[in-house]
């Protein structure tokens, strides 16, 4: 996600491969609430909590939800032997992670949707712009 928020603050058109294939993401503020639950736990049950946002989205649900949080991002996809900016392969999916122990035990439930999530992260990159810039160095 944050290759293509920086091609969309670029204004540089996105070319994608693996519309398909889907992964699980996970905003930052809704680790750090679980890592602060966790900080705060006298003794927590287990040893290994997963925590994600819930879902798992294709490339092209992120590629969509990118869009309507800013509609000036264009991207298309890659053709036979076309090289891509962002791909996701059979190999790199990743499914929704369960996420019982932490509701259970912390009442954790992700703050955000994607859209949301998408929506949240292109207003903080371009408030903070010298951020993306240094993640590239």
């Amino acid at each position: 996600i944050y290759s293509l928020v920086h091609a969309c603050l670029m204004q540089k058109p996105v070319i994608a491969k693996g519309r398909e294939f889907r992964r699980s993401f996970t905003r930052a503020e809704d680790a750090a609430t679980i890592w602060r639950d966790l900080v705060l736990a006298k003794r927590p049950k287990y040893s290994i909590y997963n925590i994600s946002g819930g879902a798992a989205y294709s490339l092209e649900e992120v590629l969509k939800a990118l869009q309507k949080a800013d509609p000036t991002f264009r991207y298309s996809y890659a053709r036979a032997g076309q090289e891509a900016d962002v791909e996701i392969t059979p190999e790199g999916q990743r499914p929704a992670l369960d996420m019982q122990r932490a509701r259970d035990e912390f009442g954790f439930r992700p703050a955000y949707t994607l859209e949301e999530g998408i929506k949240s992260y292109l207003v903080w990159a371009r408030e903070h712009p010298d951020m993306l810039r240094a993640a590239d160095q």
